[in-house]
C-alpha cells in the first residue's frame, strides 16, 4: 500500500499520550461557540461522533457532538490538505468514538438540519482519542420525533454555584449513596459513589453532584499561619527516611506519617499547604491510571493542609482493557463490576477527578482542633 504523505494529520492516539504531561498550550473551542463569527478561522474542537457517512472515495461527513451541541464536519480530498486515506479513516470510526478535530469554519448557503450549529467545519486534522468498541442500542436520530416539551420550574433556588454549572452546560447527577461495598477504602459508609459518577463521563456531558460524604475525621491540633502555597514533587518517602522514619516506599502513608510530613514540609519550605503526587499504584483504587513511564506509580495526588489530607484525586483509567487488568490485579471479581467496565466500551474521554473534604478545609484553615466546631453532624473518633 502506498504511504500517505499526510498520515500525520490523522490517526489513533496511543494511551501514553493521553496521560498527565506538560500543558500543550492548545486552545479549544466548545462546539456551541462555533458560529458564523468564526468564518474562515481555524478552530480546535473535541467531542463524540454522532453520525458519519462517506460519499464516494473523495469526501465524507461527520456530525460531532459535545454535550447538547453538534456541528457538521466535512472532509474533501485536496492536495497537501486531505487524502483519501484520511477520509476513509474518519468515516470508518464507530459512532460515539471521541475525536479531536482541527478545521476551518465555513458558512454554507443552505440550512443544516442534522446539527445545532449552522456552520460547517472543513477538517484538516482528526485524531481518535478513544474508539467506541460497542454500538449503542439506540441513537439520537432514531429517537427524533419522540421529544416532549421540557418541564421548566416556576421558581429556582438561588444557589450560585449550581446556577453557574448549569449555565456552563453541566448536568446535575443524583447517584446512589448506599452501595454494596467500599470503592475507595476506609469504613463502608455513605460515600462518594465514585464508579457511578465515572460512568456518567461516558455520556459526553460535564457532570456534577451536590451531596454529603461521610468520612472518618480525627482530632486535629495544628496552629494556622499565612504562608505562600507550594506544589511539591519531592518524594515524601525520602523526606521521612531522612528524618529517621521507617516507611514502606510502596505502601500507604498512615495519619502519623502524614502529620510528620506536615512538620517536615513546614520546617523545610515554610508552608502548611502542599501537594504530593505519583503515589504507588498498589495503594490507589483500581481505576487510577498507572504512570506511563513507571506503572509502579500512578497519576494521582493528594493535597494537604498542616499535614492533613483535604483533597485526593488523579487520572482515571478510560481504557476497558487496562481497567480489566487493574481490577484483576486487585483481586476484584469482574462479574461484580461488569456493567461498569462495559460502559467504557461505548467510547469515552480521558478524564480524572478529585474529592474535596470541605469540612476539613474549613477546620484547618481556621486553625481549629476539632471537626465538631465547624460541623453539626460530623463523625469522628
Amino acid at each position: 500500500m502506498e504511504a500517505d504523505p499526510l498520515s500525520e494529520n490523522y490517526g489513533e492516539v496511543v494511551i501514553q499520550d493521553l496521560q498527565s504531561k506538560l500543558v500543550s498550550g492548545r486552545s479549544w473551542t466548545e462546539v456551541r461557540f462555533v458560529n458564523g463569527t468564526l468564518k474562515d478561522k481555524t478552530v480546535l474542537v473535541r467531542g463524540q461522533i454522532q453520525t458519519s457517512r462517506r460519499v464516494g472515495k473523495n469526501s465524507g461527513f461527520l456530525v460531532l457532538k459535545e454535550k447538547v451541541s453538534s456541528i457538521q464536519c466535512v472532509l474533501s480530498v485536496a492536495d497537501t490538505l486531505v487524502s483519501r486515506q484520511m477520509v476513509k479513516f474518519a468515516t470508518s470510526l464507530s459512532t460515539e468514538s471521541n475525536v479531536h478535530i482541527e478545521g476551518i469554519v465555513s458558512v454554507p448557503d443552505y440550512p443544516i438540519k442534522r446539527a445545532t450549529q449552522q456552520v460547517e467545519l472543513q477538517v484538516r486534522k482528526i485524531y481518535c482519542i478513544d474508539k467506541a468498541l460497542f454500538t449503542h442500542p439506540f441513537n439520537k436520530d432514531q429517537q427524533a420525533g419522540k421529544q416532549v416539551p421540557p418541564a421548566d420550574l416556576d421558581s429556582h433556588l438561588n444557589f450560585r454555584v449550581l446556577d453557574y454549572l448549569l449555565s456552563e452546560g453541566f448536568l446535575g447527577l443524583h447517584t446512589p449513596n448506599i452501595i454494596t461495598g467500599s470503592n475507595k477504602g476506609g469504613a463502608c459508609l455513605t460515600q462518594s459513589p465514585q464508579l457511578h459518577k465515572q460512568v456518567a463521563i461516558c455520556w459526553g456531558f460535564g457532570n456534577f453532584e451536590i451531596g454529603s460524604v461521610n468520612l472518618l475525621d480525627k482530632h486535629l491540633r495544628y496552629p494556622f499561619s499565612n504562608n505562600t502555597t507550594r506544589a511539591l514533587s519531592t518524594d515524601p518517602v525520602q523526606m521521612l527516611k531522612e528524618a529517621g522514619v521507617k516507611v514502606n516506599p510502596l505502601g500507604d502513608l498512615n495519619i502519623r506519617f502524614k502529620r510528620k510530613l506536615g512538620k517536615l514540609v513546614l520546617e523545610k519550605y515554610g508552608t502548611g499547604f502542599y501537594i504530593f503526587h505519583r503515589y504507588p499504584t498498589a495503594v490507589r483504587p483500581f481505576y487510577t491510571m498507572p504512570c506511563y513511564d513507571n506503572p509502579t506509580y500512578s497519576n494521582s495526588f493528594d493535597v494537604f493542609i498542616r499535614g492533613e489530607e483535604i483533597i485526593s484525586g488523579g487520572q482515571h483509567v478510560h481504557d476497558p482493557e487496562i481497567l480489566t487488568t487493574r481490577a484483576e490485579s486487585c483481586g476484584i471479581d469482574l462479574k461484580s463490576i461488569e456493567a461498569y467496565i462495559d460502559a467504557f466500551r461505548y467510547g469515552t474521554v480521558p478524564h480524572g477527578g478529585f474529592g474535596v473534604g470541605l469540612k476539613r478545609v474549613v477546620m484547618l484553615f481556621c486553625g481549629l482542633n476539632n471537626i465538631r466546631k465547624i460541623s453539626r453532624c460530623s463523625r469522628n473518633s
